[in-house]
């Protein structure tokens, strides 16, 4: 479970750099910045791919999963593809950008904390390893992290689309902030 930890850490903590780039840049920059940090991570795999890089393998290798290892950096990459995708969706559609905020929000520490509770201490299992105690930890998580700039009834709202959204059979990493990036869109 310590490695579990550790992996979501990370994850918050690239979750909170991204978040950051969205809060702090325009919409546009935050693409692009978003877009040109996917570009070095393909590439360094791509690199690493035909010619090791020591240091760069020891530290992702020991924040991946067995079944996120075809390629270094897999997880990470896969992270900043769902903040592409969504960060394109709402941009294209003209949405208000709370609502990127709060879906780049709810995949940093709500999707990290459903999996820290969910493995710890969830009983009631709802899809493979997903739990109920997992899925409302991070809605409340999520939530909480939302209400500094959403009212309270979107953040829980948007919260709870985007960790039940977590259930459905496709990465989570794409799930969690358009389910809850549109939940945010139609609530506002």
């Amino acid at each position: 479970m310590e490695i579990e930890a550790e992996r979501q850490f990370m994850h918050a903590i690239f979750g909170l750099v991204y978040l950051l780039i969205f809060i702090f840049f325009p919409k546009e920059s935050a693409i692009q910045i978003t877009f040109l940090l996917l570009a070095i991570g393909v590439l360094l795999a791509l690199i690493h791919h035909r010619h090791k890089i020591p240091h760069l393998e020891g530290i992702v290798t020991r924040f991946e999963r067995t079944d996120e290892s075809r390629i270094i950096g897999e997880a990470g990459i896969k992270f900043t593809v769902g903040v592409l995708i969504a960060a394109l969706v709402f941009y294209i559609l003209g949405v208000d950008n709370r609502a990127m905020i709060g879906a780049v929000a709810a995949l940093a520490v709500g999707d990290s904390t459903s999996t820290i509770i969910g493995k710890r201490f969830g009983a009631t299992k709802l899809f493979g390893p997903k739990s109920l105690e997992g899925i409302v930890s991070g809605t409340v998580v999520s939530a909480v992290a939302m209400m500094a700039f959403l009212p309270l009834h979107i953040a829980f709202l948007a919260a709870a689309a985007g960790m039940l959204a977590e259930l459905l059979p496709i990465n989570d990493n794409y799930t969690i902030p358009l389910a809850t990036g549109a939940a945010i869109a139609l609530l506002l």
